[in-house]
């Protein structure tokens, strides 16, 4: 909690930290959305994993690739400076910071040169996964230190048993993200252009193998290796299950939060994550109908972001309240 001056500074610098970290992922979303949409071809059915875009040189590489080593070295002085002040109170508001600068290290990677395409999507997904870690843990200091979003003042067993499913659903949450970027960054596009069927099937043709193989993490031979569309609907079903049931569970949660929560003020936490819950889905159902245009698919991945958040946020205010 805010107590003192510096408290009060570590505070201003940490909320800072986190509303540019949140700027940079929709900044990079926006990338990778123009980027995808520059390497979309004229054959829907069998999509290439190579890419002229990708093979180029620095020096003749998109302003959308160039922007990220300098968002991450701006974020880093900010956190370099809550790493400093977090020191000088002590405890974990110093260790957090050092880790965040580690992962820092996974926005730029993505930037260095590499030989094959197969190690850019390596790249590209531990920069995803890096930003969301960062995202997170800059919000949990936020969280810590701010007196708007109260912890409860007692545990309980009810409580105890809240925070376990409040992990559940943030993991449910966290995959189906995962899972949307790994489409993302092997450029899919849209196997499936109706809702809730795809391709006329519930369930159509799939090469699971092939869209979730470890090969295509590696720095392997084969550049040129053909995306199919059974794997290509593979990565896009695969995500859309995964949804489904984050939106259960994470529906389901929230509800029984907004209708059971008043005797621990919980109530309008639950009704916070249903809201974001119905416009995240709401997009995503959107930018299939639709046929993936630029501002759906920003709006979508931004939601995400804050349903993370809000997620973090209520596993936060189930904690015991601390001094």
């Amino acid at each position: 909690m805010i107590n003192s001056p510096s408290s009060a500074r570590f505070f201003y610098t940490v909320l800072a930290a986190t509303l540019f970290a949140y700027s940079v992922v929709v900044i990079d979303v926006f990338s990778r959305l123009s980027l995808g949409s520059d390497r979309e071809g004229a054959r829907p059915h069998v999509i290439e994993l190579s890419s002229p875009v990708l093979s180029e040189d620095v020096a003749n590489q998109p302003w959308q690739q160039k922007v990220h080593p300098f968002l991450a070295g701006a974020l880093a002085l900010i956190v370099i400076r809550l790493a400093y002040l977090g020191w000088r109170i002590g405890g974990r508001q110093f260790f957090v910071p050092v880790v965040v600068l580690v992962l820092l290290s996974s926005l730029v990677l993505p930037d260095v040169p590499v030989p094959t395409l197969r190690a850019q999507l390596w790249t590209q997904l531990l920069q995803i996964v890096g930003a969301i870690a960062i995202l997170t843990l800059l919000w949990w200091l936020v969280l810590r230190e701010q007196r708007f979003w109260r912890s409860v003042v007692v545990d309980s067993r009810q409580l105890r048993a809240l925070r376990l499913r409040v992990l559940v659903a943030t993991a449910l949450i966290v995959t189906a993200a995962i899972l949307g970027s790994w489409s993302s960054v092997n450029a899919v596009g849209l196997p499936c252009v109706e809702f809730p069927t795809c391709q006329g099937f519930w369930w159509p043709p799939m090469d699971l193998v092939d869209a979730f193989s470890p090969s295509r993490l590696a720095d392997a031979a084969g550049v040129n290796a053909a995306l199919t569309a059974p794997a290509a609907t593979a990565m896009h079903m695969t995500h859309r299950l995964v949804s489904l049931i984050a939106l259960l569970y994470a529906g389901w949660l929230a509800m029984r939060v907004f209708w059971n929560g008043a005797e621990h003020n919980l109530c309008r936490y639950g009704l916070m994550v249903l809201a974001l819950l119905v416009c995240e889905v709401s997009l995503g159902i959107m930018a299939v109908v639709t046929g993936e245009p630029m501002v759906t698919l920003l709006a979508h991945a931004t939601v995400a972001a804050l349903l993370l958040l809000s997620m973090i946020t209520l596993y936060h205010v189930t904690l015991p309240r601390y001094r």
